[in-house]
């Protein structure tokens, strides 16, 4: 892929007063029409400036060990003097990101006859990892499988940035994989989402190939790719 252009965008950097568990100092999308967005804080446009001239007329060098290591490296005495580290596990580790934009990409015929729209989460179990009371406080949507009074797969929204965009992600149980549950949950609610919404995203890691074959299968396309450089508080 050649990369046409790039811009950066630069926030303002976070509260200081307010001192947030994770930080994205850096974080940068490279769309499959070869358009590469960069972000970055105000104070660190200059090191996002540098990466660009690095490493923006190559898309193979972008997503490269050398790339993330010259990223961590660069950025280290700034995440440091804020009192956060750069998150080691995450080196390396980018995301394929995926979208619909419309029902008549969705394979409607994987929805599953026990894939529901999650409603009382209280009425249920919860053998996945996502935190029902949190997304029903927040009024995130759930598509959800139920299997011995108990959910044991789920796709459900995340934390909403803009009205017109809605990101999604899923997970099943261990003991219950393999049975095509995560992509009908992900096809129910897309299907859902899409009714308020100009398009879905999914994205995952590089490493998780059965997350990026739900998405395929959904009827998701592949948009791009991108990396973000994910800091915790020390």
């Amino acid at each position: 892929m050649t990369i046409n252009r790039y811009t950066i965008e630069a926030d303002p950097d976070f509260p200081i007063q307010e001192r947030f568990n994770v930080l994205v100092p850096l974080n940068f999308m490279l769309s499959t029409d070869g358009n590469l967005d960069i972000w970055c804080y105000e104070s660190t446009a200059e090191l996002a400036q540098r990466f660009a001239d690095e490493f923006a007329d190559d898309d193979e060098r972008l997503f490269s060990d050398e790339a993330f290591d010259w990223i961590y490296r660069e950025y280290a005495d700034t995440v440091d003097s804020w009192g956060y580290a750069a998150d080691e596990k995450r080196r390396g580790v980018w995301l394929y990101n995926f979208e619909a934009r419309d029902e008549s990409d969705l394979d409607l015929s994987l929805i599953r006859e026990d894939s529901m729209m999650l409603g009382d989460f209280r009425k249920y179990k919860n053998k996945t990892t996502f935190n029902l009371e949190m997304q029903a406080r927040q009024y995130l949507r759930c598509a959800v499988t139920v299997q011995e009074g108990a959910v044991v797969s789920i796709a459900g929204e995340n934390m909403r940035f803009d009205e017109a965009v809605t990101e999604i992600g899923c997970e099943t149980n261990p003991h219950y994989r393999r049975q095509g549950m995560a992509v009908s949950n992900v096809v129910l609610l897309t299907q859902k989402l899409l009714e308020d919404n100009n398009r879905v995203q999914y994205n995952c890691s590089c490493r998780n190939d059965t997350s990026r074959g739900v998405a395929e299968r959904a009827g998701f396309t592949q948009v791009g790719r991108s990396y973000y450089l994910t800091c915790y508080q020390k």
